[in-house]
Parts: structure tokens; sequence; C-alpha cells
């Protein structure tokens, strides 16, 4: 419950991202690859609200407040 209330409290956008690379790799045996596609993936989450959000709350040293679903 501990590490569910830890996922539950960062970005739903970083969750699914981290989701989508986790299961990327899975599929790729190549290292090259799977490293490539983690880079694609990280800039079109930097693209996204959350992100600088997230930046903010950080420097604020405030809880986020999460946009992107």
């Amino acid at each position: 419950m501990a590490k569910a209330a830890e996922i539950t409290a960062v970005s739903p956008s970083a969750v699914k991202a981290t989701k989508r690379v986790l299961n990327q790799m899975d599929e790729l045996e190549n290292l090259r690859a799977s490293l490539q596609y983690s880079r694609q993936v990280i800039e079109e989450l930097r693209q996204t609200e959350d992100f600088a959000e997230g930046v903010n709350a950080f420097v604020e040293k405030r809880p986020p407040q999460w946009k992107n679903r």
C-alpha cells in the first residue's frame, strides 16, 4: 500500500510514460533501441503541463497540482 501511495502521488502522465517505456523495454531486446525510445518518451513528457508544474512545485516547495491524465 505504501508503494501504491507513492505511485499515485506523482504526475499521472509520468506514470503513463514510465509504463510505456517499461512495456517497450520488455518487447525490445536491443538496449540501444530501448534507450532511444526512452529518450523519445521523456522528450514528449517534457512538453506536458505536468512537467512544468512539477518543476515549479519543487522550486516553490509545495505539493504539485497535476493536470495531465
